[in-house]
C-alpha cells in the first residue's frame, strides 16, 4: 500500500512476514488482511526518495489522509464497528 501526504512524502506499508507457504492460485484471505497484530509498519520517504523514518500505526487502523501535522483514518473495534480517528503527527 502506498500513500502520499500533502507535502510530497511517500508512505510505503511494509508487508508482514508470511510464516507459511502461500499458493499463488488459491488464497484463503486477502493480503490486506495480513496486517501484524501490533499494527502496520510504514516507511516514510522524502520527496527526493530518501528514507526519513518508520512509523507503526495502531492495530486495526486504516489511514485515509496524511496532513502536515495529522493522520486521519478509520479504526475497527473487535465487533468490526468503524470509528474515525485523528492522530497528531509530529515531524
Amino acid at each position: 500500500r502506498l500513500l502520499t501526504d500533502d507535502t510530497g512524502f511517500l508512505w510505503v506499508m511494509a508487508y508482514p512476514v508470511i510464516l507459511e507457504p502461500i499458493s499463488s492460485w488459491v488464497l484463503d484471505r486477502l493480503f490486506s488482511a495480513l496486517v501484524e497484530e501490533g499494527g502496520a509498519r510504514w516507511r516514510v520517504l522524502g520527496p527526493d526518495g530518501t528514507a526519513v523514518t518508520e512509523i507503526r500505526t495502531p492495530p486495526r487502523f486504516f489511514p485515509l489522509e496524511i496532513g502536515q501535522d495529522y493522520l486521519l483514518g478509520v479504526s475497527k473495534d473487535e465487533l468490526d464497528m468503524e470509528t474515525v480517528q485523528l492522530f497528531s503527527l509530529v515531524r
